[in-house]
């Protein structure tokens, strides 16, 4: 598998790094200070944090899923072939238990879109972030973006927006970019009236509005930072998870990085882009935003494995909008399958959480000095706790649900459901519908 830092080599692993960099949490014991546990450099406007080694979660959840995305021997392009109208059919997951007992739903209407709003019940937010959700622009919310969104609400102490964009094919791309900036206009400014009502002012002070989310969510979010730059509607920040970014599908390491990528497939990547274009070009920055300047954008951070299709593009990407004068950091997790932080409970979707706050949270000056990174990072992966003895039996015996997320003990499922819903019709806001 090609590495994202070309020129660098493999690092020496002795055999007690070996088992640190491969075994899971369990205790909390000291990680020996000689272990390289990261990859840390930059260059002008760019941080680039890697973590060399898969921990043994990730290695043994990339199998899970694989396995389970290609049973029986089927080609993963006769796969998607199949299956991509089952996936289009799919209805929108209920919010999790967890979800329900944390935060308190309450519903809008912006320019035509319904709007989730996630208010915290336990703490009070110092972020709030504007959240676009992926699937292909074809498919609607599912369960694993209420774990990313319960773990992003946490580790950013954030009041959350789900904006709730219209679905591909009924509405494309030159229909749902427009509606999608708008409401996220309209949004922005209630932010910020109520941010200069209420603010603390803190030192260093957090980005308070925050633009956000992941694969085709992430590259509608970036069109949407792209179309409100230098306005009152620019965001502080903007997050993208795994974010789809060049819909012709033609970069010619797209195959090469995707070979063990569980999820996305040319054939279904073609066929989503197909049905989501509209009138406009594929490469348009307005549907594919990789091709746009990449200028004047706020601080961006980007979170990637090197296992997922769209690695490459986000790569390229990231080290354009650098060089366009941009606060670009990346986070890229290796042997990390696409969109890996919605397994929660991974090590490393545990330590993109926090190299998420510390960079919207304005506190991530360590990421800049290797000595400094290295010794926050063997302080983050104590603090999780990793074990020599844990055995990968302790992982597949239980499921790999519980790599994911864990809702025992948490609120009855069917509690506040029609409160989380606000009705099926809000899944599937479109021109037939305004």
């Amino acid at each position: 598998m090609p590495r994202w830092y070309r020129d660098r080599p493999e690092p020496a692993l002795t055999t007690e790094c070996h088992k640190y960099a491969y075994f899971a949490r369990q205790s909390r014991r000291v990680i020996p200070q000689e272990c390289d546990l990261w990859h840390n450099w930059h260059m002008a406007n760019l941080v680039v944090v890697e973590t060399p080694h898969p921990s043994l979660p990730l290695t043994v959840t990339s199998h899970l899923l694989a396995r389970q995305a290609h049973p029986y021997g089927i080609g993963k392009e006769e796969l998607a072939e199949r299956s991509n109208a089952h996936w289009r059919r799919r209805q929108e997951a209920a919010a999790t238990p967890h979800v329900r007992r944390d935060f308190e739903p309450t519903w809008q209407r912006l320019n035509g879109l319904s709007v989730l709003t996630m208010e915290p019940r336990w703490f009070e937010p110092e972020t709030d972030i504007v959240y676009f959700y992926g699937g292909g622009f074809t498919q609607p919310v599912d369960e694993s973006h209420w774990w990313l969104l319960e773990a992003l609400g946490h580790a950013l102490a954030a009041r959350i927006h789900l904006v709730k964009h219209p679905l591909a094919p009924e509405a494309t791309a030159d229909y749902t970019v427009p509606a999608v900036t708008g409401a996220y206009q309209e949004l922005a400014t209630q932010i910020r009236d109520h941010w200069a009502k209420t603010a603390r002012h803190t030192t260093p002070e957090p980005a308070r509005l925050v633009l956000a989310g992941d694969a085709s969510g992430g590259g509608l979010a970036l069109v949407v930072a792209e179309a409100v730059r230098g306005t009152d509607a620019a965001p502080d920040h903007l997050v993208l998870l795994s974010p789809w970014l060049d819909l012709t599908v033609s970069h010619p390491e797209f195959d090469q990085f995707g070979e063990h990528d569980p999820f996305i497939s040319r054939t279904a990547a073609k066929a989503d882009a197909s049905d989501y274009q509209g009138e406009w070009a594929l490469d348009d920055p307005r549907v594919s935003p990789a091709f746009a300047e990449a200028t004047g954008l706020p601080p961006v951070t980007v979170v990637t494995g090197t296992n997922e299709s769209l690695f490459p593009e986000i790569r390229d990407w990231a080290e354009k909008a650098a060089a366009n004068g941009n606060d670009v950091a990346l986070f890229v997790a290796h042997g990390g399958f696409h969109l890996f932080p919605t397994a929660v409970k991974l090590p490393e979707s545990e330590q993109a959480m926090v190299f998420i706050a510390d960079r919207v949270q304005g506190a991530a000056e360590h990421w800049h000095d290797e000595d400094a990174a290295q010794r926050w990072a063997h302080e983050v992966w104590a603090e999780a706790g990793y074990d020599p003895a844990f055995e990968a039996e302790d992982l597949t015996d239980s499921g790999e649900g519980e790599l994911f997320a864990d809702d025992s003990g948490a609120a009855d499922a069917d509690e506040d459901g029609l409160l989380w819903h606000g009705g099926a019709e809000h899944w599937h806001d479109g021109p037939l519908d305004v």
